[in-house]
Formats: structure tokens, C-alpha cells, sequence
């Protein structure tokens, strides 16, 4: 025990003569804190933050956004194609577009030449 003791006298008066070190060493545990603090709250913001259905697992509401966009187009007389797609875009129709979109068309979709 006298060594305990004796090895925690040295440490105190280590750093009573190095008190700038000690600072830093104190300064650093509590920015490291600080960082794992707002790490913590940022994951919790994260938690609470709205999501889309499909993150959620609740496919059943993109489900039927899908359904309903894919009727819009055939109420519309438009094929649900790639060709179809990209015309809507060469001629700007937005409305058009975001039915696709919606409708699951991928966005990265391109011509055969392209």
C-alpha cells in the first residue's frame, strides 16, 4: 500500500511541475467528451428526423404512390418505357417526368446512343 502511495505523490507532484501539460491532458478529455456528446446528439436527431416510407420498411404508402403515378400515365396514353421517358424530357414536360419518377423510372436512364 506505502507504494500506491508513494507512486500517486509522484504522479501529483509530476504534474504540479508540469501544469501546462496538465491543462492540455484536461483540455483534451474535454473536447473528446464534447465530441462523443454531439455524436450522441446527432444520432438522436437522426432517430426523430422524418423519413421516406421505403427507409422506414412501410412499403405499402410508396406502394401505392407508385400505383396511382403508373395509372396517371395510361390515363394519359403514355407507355411506361424508357423511350417514352426521355422524350418527356427532351420536350421538358414536368409533370410527365415526376409521374415517371414516381412511377419508379429510373433517373439515370439513357438512349442507346448515349
Amino acid at each position: 500500500m506505502a507504494d500506491e502511495v508513494t507512486k500517486l505523490d509522484r504522479v501529483l507532484l509530476s504534474a504540479k511541475n508540469h501544469r501546462a501539460l496538465v491543462w492540455v491532458l484536461l483540455a483534451a478529455i474535454i473536447l473528446i467528451g464534447v465530441g462523443q456528446v454531439s455524436d450522441a446528439l446527432t444520432r438522436i436527431g437522426q432517430f426523430f428526423r422524418p423519413q421516406h416510407s421505403e427507409h422506414r420498411g412501410d412499403s405499402s404508402r410508396g406502394d401505392a404512390e407508385r400505383v396511382a403515378a403508373l395509372t396517371s400515365i395510361r390515363r394519359l396514353g403514355i407507355p411506361f418505357t424508357r423511350d417514352a421517358f426521355l422524350d418527356a424530357t427532351e420536350k421538358g414536360r414536368y409533370e410527365t417526368i415526376k409521374l415517371f419518377l414516381q412511377a419508379g423510372m429510373d433517373p439515370n436512364v439513357r438512349t442507346p446512343d448515349s
